[in-house]
């Protein structure tokens, strides 16, 4: 999060600032590759992955698809201790948005909805749906940060309505009901296009039938 889209990533830099031989270096950057965060170049460098427009909507459109199935399934699927972790991660979010910390707000946010693949009972889809939120982390700065809005009044509107629609779905998971909890989902997946898309541009949202996935 600290360094900018695009930038060279100089590994004797790192080896020398994390005291480690450069083997396991070049192990972390392939599994930052694997999770699309670093672009390994032919020469062996490294450079931090490209955010563009494009990439930005290629990864909403994949984005909505997992978290409206991974929730339809967390909510038939969840266990006890799921529903604990999801109601943790759903307060850890409100605290956080009471004190305005936009650290705070992506990590809860992110963890909250981690949450739910782990809910969803499908390994699979869990892995997919997180490696989409570790994607996401980079642009979720957008809905976070207050200097990307033109009021606080708007800040405080976007931020209560992003825990309006954790609390529902909190609701909608723990009473089962997998089209609500899709619903939401896909309502939430909006919210964040939305706040992305008054700040880069436009796009249609996708309008796509989950109801075959059943428990």
């Amino acid at each position: 999060m600290r360094i900018e889209p695009g930038s060279h990533i100089d590994e004797v830099v790192l080896v020398k600032e994390l005291g480690v031989s450069r083997t396991p270096v070049r192990e972390a950057l392939v599994r930052l590759m694997a999770e699309g965060l670093v672009v390994l170049l032919p020469n062996r460098s490294a450079r931090v992955a490209g955010l563009d427009i494009s990439n930005i909507r290629d990864h909403l459109e994949a984005f909505e698809l997992m978290q409206r199935a991974a929730t339809r399934l967390a909510s038939l699927r969840r266990s006890d201790q799921d529903l604990l972790e999801l109601r943790r991660w759903c307060g850890e979010f409100e605290k956080a948005a009471e004190a305005s910390d936009p650290k705070d707000l992506t990590e809860t946010n992110w963890r909250f909805h981690r949450a739910i693949g782990a809910a969803c009972g499908n390994e699979h889809f869990a892995r997919y749906y997180n490696q989409l939120l570790i994607e996401g982390l980079r642009i979720a700065r957008l809905a976070m940060g207050r200097q990307f809005y033109g009021s606080s009044q708007a800040y405080s509107q976007h931020l209560g309505q992003i825990l309006a629609e954790h609390t529902q779905l909190v609701a909608a998971i723990a009473a089962r009901n997998a089209d609500r909890a899709e619903q939401l989902a896909q309502s939430h997946t909006e919210l964040a296009r939305k706040r992305i898309l008054e700040y880069f541009g436009r796009a249609e949202p996708l309008h796509i039938n989950l109801s075959m996935i059943n428990k």
